[in-house]
């Protein structure tokens, strides 16, 4: 059976805490202000996306 550290305890009762009791943090990161519609493309040719990326001066290919 593994030792029972102070790290591994703390851990257990962050967890415990969370699942008994109604915690919530005041704190958004500001996603509720936004509201995406969602457009399907199921016309879109997947060969003629191009994914490819500059980085430091070398290009990155993404391929499907």
């Amino acid at each position: 059976m593994p030792e029972v550290t102070p790290i591994v305890a703390r851990k257990s009762d962050h967890i415990r805490i969370n699942l008994e009791e109604n915690v919530s943090s005041g704190q958004s990161t500001g996603l509720e202000r936004y509201r995406f519609v969602h457009r399907a493309l199921p016309e879109l040719d997947l060969e003629a996306v191009d994914l490819s990326q500059d980085l430091f001066s070398r290009r990155l290919m993404r391929r499907f």
